[in-house]
């Protein structure tokens, strides 16, 4: 899956139970019964996901507020949200 660094990317709400765990959350997809473990920098993504903030405001987010490459977090970014957007969890709005 390729997706535009320009795009919006929205969470799913309606087929998704959803709970926190520390600095974990948990998610559950009532459409296909699957469950997805998010670390940290992935629940801060999905947070983020509010159909408002483009990808790169999420990449110019995490490198303000984290410490690492701007390669390396760039590179998880579009990583973890491929496989968000692979498994339905999110759905993405060009703009």
């Amino acid at each position: 899956m390729t997706i535009n660094k320009t795009a919006i990317p929205q969470r799913n709400d309606s087929s998704i139970i959803e709970k926190i765990l520390d600095d974990e959350i948990i998610l559950y997809s009532k459409s296909n019964h699957n469950i997805h473990n998010l670390n940290r920098t992935a629940a801060i993504l999905w947070n983020l996901c509010d159909g408002k903030m483009t990808i790169n405001e999420m990449k110019n987010y995490l490198l303000k507020n984290f410490k690492g490459s701007k390669q390396v977090i760039e590179h998880d970014v579009m990583k973890t949200l491929e496989e968000m957007g692979k498994v339905n969890l999110i759905t993405f709005k060009e703009i």
